[in-house]
């Protein structure tokens, strides 16, 4: 079997990804067959027919086929489909995972400093890690010092053209430090690829460079010889969130370093908070501390 191509690393099989949320999609399905003077035929999903090869569900018997609509219960675990080449009786297996799938890459990615009526395009943006096809929601880009204290919005976009607006409730004011933009809508639930919030960081634009370029140079260099350094604090922020009710009063300060899985307890370290929650309104509060 030449397609699917990925692996399950427990089982050995061959994995099929398909939209839980579609029909099945056997298209890109690729199978080589090798006749007796041993001459090798690359068969695609479009040509099993014409080969005699047919899919099914190994477990049922079930014949499947591209863009076959399952039932809810069938796409809740994963399908062993096998493949079977009628006129040697020859057959191979392969899993289908059912998961929320999605080929709208992020492409693009723009911020504006005047409400929206300009975009400038992030030149070069990181990649996503888990895969290259999307650009990165942490970004680092270079920043010149006029636009400080002014709010920034930013804008990604689709393969397919949708854009999906970000915002955060504080100006733009220091170098170094991770600004959070939150989605504005819930537009992100419907592709995967976009997420609900962007990670920025902005750091000085040194050489004059034309705004939006990405700083991909993370080479800080070496301390000169005989110079004392101090060791910058690094947090690391815990999956925790801190629940309150309409009306609290708002989180203490050991509540909010609560959330810094490894802050130090021996003073070295202090924390403040730069802008207060409104506790009188519902919905999830993102607080800038330093």
């Amino acid at each position: 079997m030449l397609e699917p191509t990925e692996v399950n690393g427990y089982t050995g099989q061959r994995v099929l990804k398909s939209d839980i949320a579609k029909p099945l999609d056997l298209s890109s399905i690729k199978v080589e067959l090798v006749k007796e003077d041993g001459t090798k035929i690359v068969v695609p999903y479009s040509e099993f027919g014409k080969y005699g090869i047919e899919v099914t569900n190994r477990d049922t018997g079930e014949k499947l086929y591209d863009k076959m609509n399952l039932s809810d219960e069938t796409k809740s675990q994963a399908l062993i489909a096998r493949v079977t080449h009628k006129g040697s009786k020859r057959r191979t297996e392969f899993a289908i995972f059912f998961e929320s799938y999605s080929t709208d890459y992020i492409t693009k990615m723009e911020y504006s400093f005047d409400g929206g009526k300009t975009w400038e395009e992030v030149t070069d943006p990181a990649k996503s890690e888990e895969n290259s096809n999307n650009i990165a929601y942490r970004q680092t880009i270079k920043l010149n010092k006029d636009y400080f204290g002014k709010k920034a919005i930013f804008r990604t976009t689709s393969i397919s053209g949708k854009h999906y607006v970000y915002e955060s409730r504080f100006k733009v004011d220091e170098y170094n430090y991770k600004f959070s933009f939150n989605c504005i809508n819930k537009d992100y639930e419907k592709n995967k690829n976009a997420n609900f919030a962007l990670y920025i960081t902005f750091v000085e634009d040194v050489d004059n460079e034309e705004p939006g370029t990405v700083d991909n140079n993370h080479d800080e260099g070496n301390p000169d010889e005989g110079t004392e350094v101090e060791d910058e604090f690094t947090p690391v922020l815990s999956s925790k969130i801190i629940n309150k009710k309409v009306g609290d009063a708002e989180p203490t300060l050991d509540e909010y370093k609560a959330l810094i899985s490894n802050f130090p307890n021996d003073g070295s370290v202090t924390l403040e908070v730069l802008d207060h929650p409104d506790m009188s309104e519902n919905g999830y509060t993102l607080v800038k501390v330093k």
